[in-house]
């Protein structure tokens, strides 16, 4: 019988598949829980569920992935380098999960940005880490 190990990675990956069934409305925009009563909560509401910003979000390195300059996502001169994108409440949900499990900052480090990439292409920029 062979036991599976159970990485870091691991965890970040079922935290997200967790945060992504989550479905409470809230406002892309302005980060606020839509109710009734509060609405419209900013200039530019934009209403949606978790996995519909991821998806949108996804949608957008799509975009970016075409009109980048080479598979690593620098401009025409190479000076500049487009990273990752994520909804803004996933990166501080899956930042606060971060610092309760191993007391650190999410991508306190280059090289934990780097597997993060490698890992979760879907909001890598760059085609080639």
């Amino acid at each position: 019988m062979q036991i599976k190990t159970i990485t870091k990675w691991d965890k970040i990956r079922e935290f997200i598949n967790i945060w992504l069934r989550d479905s409470r409305v809230y406002c892309g925009n302005c980060d606020v829980d839509y109710y009734k009563e509060n609405f419209p909560c900013c200039n530019n509401p934009e209403l949606g569920t978790n996995i519909t910003f991821t998806k949108s979000i996804i949608d957008a390195i799509k975009d970016l992935r075409k009109e980048q300059h080479n598979v690593y996502a620098s401009n025409k001169k190479k000076s500049f380098r487009t990273t990752i994108k994520l909804p803004k409440r996933l990166y501080f949900d899956l930042d606060k999960f971060h610092q309760e499990m191993w007391g650190t900052r999410l991508f306190d480090k280059k090289e934990e940005l780097n597997i993060f990439m490698r890992k979760f292409p879907q909001f890598t920029v760059p085609e080639r880490v």
